[in-house]
């Protein structure tokens, strides 16, 4: 199968994203200096990560290498500049972070996919004023859907739940193929006790998905709060089973335990996430889905190992 918008995100997509990788790899073998092939490289790997395709340890350490050797050969590229602060950020080194975002927009100030990823780490602080600002630009300079489910996330880690139902139900409607619009519109009726609509939604994502666990496991989540328990067993446990096969984000697997309140198999996955880096844990402070665990010590513990900084402008 190959990459198109009738199956994005599934499995297909991954295939793709490995193939854009391995060309960019080619090009940088007959050149080092090949300043969009080091930064395509970098985007490319981190995003087979932040989608769940890859492990941490597959991913990060060459997209790093990618984003260093494109910033060192092209100090002045925006574009380098934020692709080593996607690196920092995934690493929770937060200031290091701010810092490469804020010279990648000084050098590129309209690039929708710097926006983006700096809206995302706004996002993650709580600093949401900020992170619509820049969303917004972003969807502004863009107009693509993919933007406009990027300021969906910003919407959903500010609690803007029927905001995020305004903007996705009239994508689903433009482009029923889009999977990552059903994925984030399941999970605003999910906080909006929409249950029913929830899954509804949550199976059309996992169709267009092909099974991806990443998405797999909101449908856990959403059954779980429903109170379809046994459903939502059948879903873990068939995320379980995928795990002793392929890669599973541990996360992913706390979700389902959330929505069952089941508390202390969502901490034994979160800690596994913490200790593999886990992308999602960089919106742990700011994630609705693991909300009924926040006043845990354990809880608090995690965040306090992420290092978050201060909350600024949370609305």
């Amino acid at each position: 199968m190959n990459y198109s918008p009738e199956n994005y995100p599934g499995k297909a997509v991954g295939t793709f994203f490995e193939n854009i990788v391995q060309s960019f790899s080619e090009r940088i073998e007959k050149d080092d200096q090949d300043l969009d092939a080091q930064v395509g490289a970098a985007e490319f790997l981190t995003t087979l990560w932040c989608f769940g395709f890859y492990p941490r340890d597959r991913a990060l350490p060459k997209a790093r290498m990618a984003a260093e050797t494109a910033l060192g050969h092209h100090p002045n590229s925006g574009h380098a500049h934020a692709a080593v602060a996607v690196q920092e950020f995934a690493d929770w080194n937060w200031q290091n972070a701010e810092t490469g975002f804020q010279k990648a927009l000084e050098l590129n100030p309209d690039d929708p996919g710097i926006l983006h990823w700096y809206a995302l780490y706004l996002a993650a602080l709580g600093d949401f004023d900020n992170a619509y600002h820049y969303s917004h630009r972003a969807v502004k300079l863009s107009g693509s859907t993919g933007m406009k489910v990027g300021l969906s996330a910003i919407m959903y880690f500010a609690h803007d739940f029927q905001d995020m139902v305004d903007l996705l139900v009239p994508l689903t409607i433009e482009d029923p193929n889009f999977g990552p619009a059903f994925d984030w519109l399941g999970m605003a009726y999910v906080q909006l006790e929409r249950f029913d609509d929830s899954i509804r939604t949550y199976k059309r994502a996992v169709e267009l998905a092909d099974n991806t666990m990443e998405v797999v496991s909101g449908l856990g989540h959403a059954l779980g709060m429903a109170g379809r328990r046994e459903e939502a067993l059948e879903v873990l446990e068939s995320m379980q089973e995928a795990a002793t096969q392929t890669y599973v984000p541990p996360v992913q697997m706390a979700y389902v335990h959330s929505g069952l309140s089941d508390f202390e198999g969502a901490f034994n996955q979160l800690q596994i996430a913490y200790e593999q880096g886990a992308w999602e844990l960089s919106f742990l402070r700011e994630e609705p889905w693991l909300e009924c665990l926040a006043n845990d010590v354990q809880f608090q513990e995690l965040e306090r190992k992420i290092g978050f900084p201060i909350r600024t402008n949370k609305n």
